[in-house]
């Protein structure tokens, strides 16, 4: 092992971990627990079969595997709309030779695109892995890639393999599900998007989609999520997920395709599911997790029922009367709570009732007025993770009406997110630094969360000098400064790119939080999400910059961490994705007292 070619690690795996100041032996012995949890995406696959084809006795380590069908996203973009078939059929050929009768002992999560549905149906069946895949992701977002496409004979080249490919997914569906004693299967994630029926082809692939919903036997299945978009109504298929019941399921993500931050409610007219998908919502007693996309789509809110583990919910394009009626049925029980923008229709006095308590909520996501409202009236105590969303300024964010005169509610916050909708953020933190309140406003405050259209100015963008985007973190950490807790960062930029992977990053700063630990680093538009370990060093030798300031430097180390550092994985081996990004990158578990990294498996 001592020997291992360590640089030939796959970077999904490693991620450039390596690069630290322990001898290579060393870090050859811990290469057994960095493969427990593989995230391997389809395209890298070539990698991966390198690496254990050369070490075999790393075989016995793995238990938890997530392969994803990442050509899906970014095929037509790479090929520019050509009609060549896309590489995953090939891939997933090969991946059912390399998977033959390699991780016995693994957990299996599988993700694959409409497109690919022939291979991966060929390569699961002939792998020996059925009876250890605990998640089944199909996504169909056939729509989405043909709407830019003006060529009509590469759509119909398109649409003709889409029908091919889906005619196999029944076999796959039936082998895995018919017999529940040797196939453990726990999830299934269906996302549909179809924003109009324009050919029988397209029909064809969205009725087997939703048939293969309807055939699933439903004892297992733990995880629902569905996405209906505009200008299906007419079709008879939509209301297939609502017309069986499915007795252990615990947690619904439901987008039926409105834009989650419109305020505007349907007519009844216009609504895209008709039925009463409310009652449906209440003969599922277990569900401890709801997340609704656009409610006014689907009809009123109501839940009158009890349900007696639900400890989360978001409430997204609802009106305020009913999300209060809501709260007061459930919210005694709520530990998680996303609520709606409220721009109009009453907004938060329709919310907060006479009676309202939310005595165990932990996590709000919400406007700051709303969080404002809810902490000076102390109606929930326990708050300790807030989201303020679709904030366009620093005034915006209202801190001087709850936090600041409020130092019970000030020391209660151990994460604090910030979602600026204009701006920049370093502007934003420079105002909230510049406060007098500031030094003792957020003395437990564990994690801080910024996102916005820019992070390195005003005129966006990382520029192509890499010194320009860590002069202008080093200013931000100097401004946090204060921070006598902090413990990680995480900062997103609508169109920044990933920070260069290769080797530690190091930026000397006067100043920096103390406790830093974690640097999370977001490029949306990458898809992507780099997670840092910060190592405070001091400098030896004074530089001239730090000696007009008078400050001891400070060398800050950030060396990268492996994927599965935030890898979210149950017990059964389902890795756990919200249908919000922004909530999957939190680093520390903020129910709890004091907050803790999040679990691993």
């Amino acid at each position: 092992m001592a020997a291992m070619e360590i640089d030939q690690v796959p970077i999904a795996a490693s991620e450039r971990v390596w690069h630290t100041p322990v001898n290579k032996a060393f870090r050859a012995m811990a290469l057994p627990f960095l493969v427990r949890i593989l995230d391997i995406p389809l395209s890298k696959l070539d990698a991966y079969k390198k690496l254990f084809d050369k070490h075999p006795e790393l075989n016995q380590h793995v238990r938890f595997v997530r392969i994803i069908d990442d050509y899906v996203l970014d095929w037509l973009a790479e090929h520019n709309f050509c009609v060549d078939i896309p590489p995953s059929n090939r891939q997933w050929l090969q991946l059912r030779d390399f998977l033959k009768g390699r991780w016995p002992a693994a957990r299996f999560d599988i993700t694959s695109g409409v497109r690919s549905i022939a291979g991966v149906a060929e390569a699961l069946e002939q792998s020996d892995i059925l009876q250890n895949m605990v998640a089944m992701r199909w996504i169909a977002d056939h729509t989405k890639l043909l709407e830019d496409i003006v060529n009509e004979e590469v759509n119909q080249a398109l649409r003709d393999e889409y029908a091919y490919q889906w005619s196999t997914v029944f076999e796959l569906i039936r082998s895995v599900t018919e017999d529940q004693q040797d196939y453990d299967v726990k999830l299934v994630s269906l996302q549909i998007e179809q924003k109009q029926v324009e050919t029988p082809e397209q029909d064809w692939v969205t009725q087997r989609l939703w048939q293969t919903l309807r055939d699933i036997p439903s004892v297992d299945i733990h995880t629902l999520n569905i996405k209906v978009s505009d200008g299906v109504s007419d079709s008879p298929n939509e209301h297939v997920p609502f017309q069986r019941k499915w007795p252990k399921l615990r947690h619904l993500s439901l987008n039926v395709g409105q834009d989650r931050f419109e305020d505007e409610p349907r007519e009844e007219e216009d609504m895209i599911v008709d039925i009463d998908v409310d009652s449906w919502i209440s003969e599922h007693p277990c569900l401890e997790h709801i997340d609704i996309l656009s409610w006014w789509s689907i009809g009123p809110l109501s839940l009158e029922n009890e349900f007696p583990y639900l400890t989360a919910i978001s409430l997204i394009g609802c009106k305020p009367g009913p999300v209060g009626a809501f709260l007061l049925r459930h919210g005694h029980k709520l530990i998680e709570l996303e609520l709606p923008t409220f721009a109009k229709y009453g907004g938060v006095t329709a919310v907060i009732k006479p009676g309202l308590v939310l005595p165990k909520l932990r996590i709000l996501r919400a406007l700051p007025r709303v969080v404002a409202a809810l902490i000076n009236g102390r109606y929930a105590p326990q708050l300790a993770h807030i989201e303020l969303r679709w904030t366009e300024e620093y005034e915006e964010l209202m801190l001087e009406e709850w936090i600041y005169p409020d130092s019970e509610a000030a020391c209660s916050i151990t994460c604090l997110d910030i979602d600026l909708f204009f701006g920049c953020i370093p502007a934003v933190v420079e105002e909230l630094s510049s406060t007098p309140y500031f030094p003792r406003c957020f003395p437990f405050l564990v994690e801080l969360a910024l996102a916005g259209p820019s992070v390195f100015g005003e005129s966006g963008g990382q520029d192509d000098n890499p010194v320009f985007i860590f002069e202008r973190l080093w200013d931000i950490l100097q401004d946090l400064e204060p921070l006598p807790s902090l413990r990680a960062l995480r900062l997103e930029e609508g169109k920044g790119e990933p920070l260069r992977p290769s080797e530690p990053i190091e930026i000397e700063a006067p100043r920096a939080p103390r406790k830093l630990e974690y640097l999370a680093w977001v490029a949306p538009t990458f898809n992507q999400t780099q997670y840092f370990r910060v190592v405070h060093k001091p400098v030896q030798h004074v530089q001239s910059r730090f000696e007009v300031l008078q400050l001891p430097p400070t060398l800050l180390i950030l060396q990268r961490l492996p994927a599965s550092f935030r890898a979210h994985i149950t017990k059964e081996g389902e890795w756990i994705q919200s249908s919000r990004s922004r909530r999957e990158h939190n680093i520390f578990d903020h129910t709890i007292t004091p907050p803790r990294l999040l679990p691993q498996p």
